[in-house]
């Protein structure tokens, strides 16, 4: 909801945000309080750009029926109530955004979600983890990872576990060591598997360990599990 209420800056005369907590919380000081983490997990240490109300008593998970959180209901300009929504939906309903500025914002922000990669998932299994958290149509084509010697099939050469990582924390640690980066198609309506055009990037390791196989280094940097083949391991970058 932050990334829709941001991109959407200048169609705010369309709609808008209201966010309400549930009773769990009492007071607007004790939301004060519990905000403090949210908004450096989420948003930079920056005060949420929408308004939070309290639901005291229980009483409007009563009247709109929420049986889970979080819940998001579109509610029409004369009040009547339409239907439960995504953000996802939400933002269909309003003017299009191209994939790049959705990008920029979304990039960014921490996912409230475990990140887990096993051996067998595939660059095909990444593109949805990808489009379904950034909310952008995400695509790899067989084209452009034959350049590098992989196919949508085959496992990705990474695993990531970890919890409020970045997407661009995961382009950085998965796909650009292999040669990849994410930009816009030709209609900037989507986002597409391109070969990387910066220079060469790795990430300082925390810890490095080797065993033997497939699976042949372990980088740990803070609560971010990272294992990469042993053609990307140089020792010299990442020690």
């Amino acid at each position: 909801m932050i990334s829709i209420h941001e991109l959407h800056a200048k169609h705010r005369d369309k709609f808008a945000i209201i966010t309400i907590h549930d009773k769990s919380i009492k007071s607007f000081a004790e939301l004060d309080e519990k905000l403090v983490a949210i908004k450096s997990a989420h948003w930079q240490n920056k005060d949420l750009p929408f308004p939070i109300l309290i639901d005291t008593d229980g009483k409007n998970v009563e009247l709109f029926g929420i049986t889970s959180w979080p819940t998001g209901i579109l509610i029409d300009p004369e009040g009547n109530v339409v239907k439960e929504v995504s953000p996802k939906e939400l933002e269909a309903k309003l003017p299009p955004i191209g994939a790049a500025e959705k990008w920029l914002v979304r990039r960014d922000m921490s996912q409230n979600v475990g990140w887990s990669t096993e051996p067998e998932t595939t660059f095909a299994d990444y593109a949805e983890s990808f489009s379904r958290f950034s909310l952008i149509e995400v695509q790899f084509s067989d084209d452009v990872l034959e350049s590098r010697g992989f196919k949508a099939n085959y496992p990705i050469p990474a695993m990531v576990n970890g919890y409020s990582i970045t997407l661009r924390s995961l382009e950085e640690l998965t796909l650009i060591p292999h040669g990849f980066e994410l930009g816009q198609d030709l209609t900037n309506q989507k986002l597409v598997l391109k070969k990387y055009s910066g220079e060469s990037k790795r990430t300082p390791a925390a810890l490095l360990t080797v065993g033997l196989g497939w699976w042949i280094s372990v980088l740990e940097i803070s609560s971010c599990h990272v294992l990469r083949s042993w053609n990307e391991v140089e020792f010299g970058q990442i020690a």
